[in-house]
């Protein structure tokens, strides 16, 4: 049952008024200590198996992944002891994502973590899933990112999480606080691999139906012969004067999300003498990144989108092909492989799409009517799992709202 209810005030976090019974102290009041995890390199010590080690990137909101872990040599280990995890540290990410935090599970007591912080809670005054909890709310990443250390990355230290204030109530109210944010993530965790399942069929699909190997039964005698992309692809370019407001300047960037396009707020700044105007329907590469992905078709929302000469342009002779169909063909990994084929280049990321052996990779090209179906199909794929995510959001922002008021008093759970 929940009530609402907060009389004193705490101004100083953002919070307007705690209930009377709670108090507001420092993390390191209510913890045993606050410590950074292993610091020094590492990866002479790797193994196969040993000692599992987390990093930043395996600490998610609520939850430690565990699907890519490192393993530690027992031996370097061991000399690093006093770091050894323990079930109910939490967590929390110092560079990329700060102050994400996560509750370490008991099947991984003794583990490691590498430069991540460790907050060891005083279970007598606090919980460590409800500190957890508070860490991860808008107020207590707010605190957090009020002086993070450092400019060029973001950063928070040991000292900084220490001295945030934590709205306490008393530990029966904090357990069914607690209780409540269970039941939400659940929901959330349900959903978030309902999503990933239904990602990877629709993976496994596009591998069948693009390559050819599944047809559909009404295409079944049809031959199936692979087309160079000069077949149907042919560069253009649409050259217009240093862009106004009226336009926007378009990246082209890959992230693995089929998603590709950046638009730049101010195109006025872009440091192009000449960009090129982009319609519905174009193809697009970035010729630094293809061997990454960096490949797109516009949509009419990319309608007065410029780009560079690093972008070369293609119109799409919709007689032979569609654009539905391309635009699942050219995020799958075999295409981006043959891309990165074609894109020779010195160490590291220093490579250049060469442009004729681009249009020299051939993909299996069906009929018109063909191409419709299975874009279609996957189409539909994509309209659902846009759906799910849309839902996924709206329940993270709904329990971040609701874990607002629950932990700083404006809502009451009764133990």
């Amino acid at each position: 049952m929940m009530t609402v209810s907060a009389p004193f005030a705490a101004d100083g976090i953002g919070i307007p008024q705690l209930p009377n019974n709670w108090t507001l102290p420092e993390l390191r009041d209510i913890s045993h200590r606050v410590m950074v995890g292993i610091a020094s390199a590492a990866t002479h010590a790797y193994r196969e198996r040993g000692i599992p080690m987390f990093r930043n990137k395996d600490i998610g909101e609520g939850i430690l992944r565990d699907d890519d872990l490192l393993f530690l040599d027992e031996a370097y280990e061991h000399a690093h002891r006093r770091k050894r995890l323990q079930p109910g540290d939490i967590l929390t990410v110092r560079t990329g994502n700060p102050g994400v935090s996560a509750v370490v599970p008991p099947e991984f007591a003794n583990a490691q973590c590498f430069t991540s912080l460790i907050t060891r809670p005083n279970s007598q005054l606090v919980d460590s899933w409800y500190l957890c909890e508070f860490i991860n709310s808008v107020h207590g990443m707010r605190q957090i990112n009020v002086a993070q250390a450092g400019a060029a990355q973001k950063n928070v230290n040991a000292q900084r999480l220490q001295r945030i204030q934590v709205p306490l109530p008393p530990l029966s109210e904090q357990r069914a606080i607690v209780e409540v944010a269970a039941t939400w993530t659940s929901v959330i965790q349900q959903l978030s691999e309902v999503i990933a399942a239904k990602l990877r069929f629709k993976q496994g699909l596009m591998q069948q139906l693009l390559s050819g190997k599944r047809r559909f039964c009404a295409f079944a005698g049809r031959s199936l012969i692979p087309q160079e992309l000069a077949t149907f692809l042919t560069p253009v370019t649409r050259p217009t004067q240093r862009p106004t407001h009226a336009y926007t300047a378009l990246g082209l960037r890959s992230h693995g999300k089929g998603t590709f396009f950046r638009h730049v707020e101010d195109p006025t700044q872009v440091q192009m003498e000449e960009l090129y105007h982009v319609v519905a329907d174009d193809l697009i590469v970035n010729i630094t990144f293809a061997w990454e992905g960096a490949i797109a078709i516009a949509s009419t929302e990319d309608e007065r989108a410029l780009v560079s000469h690093r972008f070369p342009t293609f119109v799409i002779d919709r007689s032979k092909a569609l654009p539905e169909f391309l635009r699942q063909i050219v995020i799958t990994p075999w295409f981006v492989f043959k891309m990165g084929l074609v894109s020779p280049g010195g160490a590291g990321r220093n490579r250049v799409l060469n442009k004729k052996d681009f249009l020299k990779i051939a993909i299996p090209l069906p009929h018109l009517d063909e191409q419709e179906k299975i874009a279609g199909l996957l189409g539909s794929c994509d309209r659902e799992l846009d759906l799910l995510r849309r839902q996924l959001n709206a329940l993270r922002m709904q329990k971040k709202g609701l874990m607002q008021k629950l932990l700083t008093g404006q809502v009451r759970v009764k133990p």
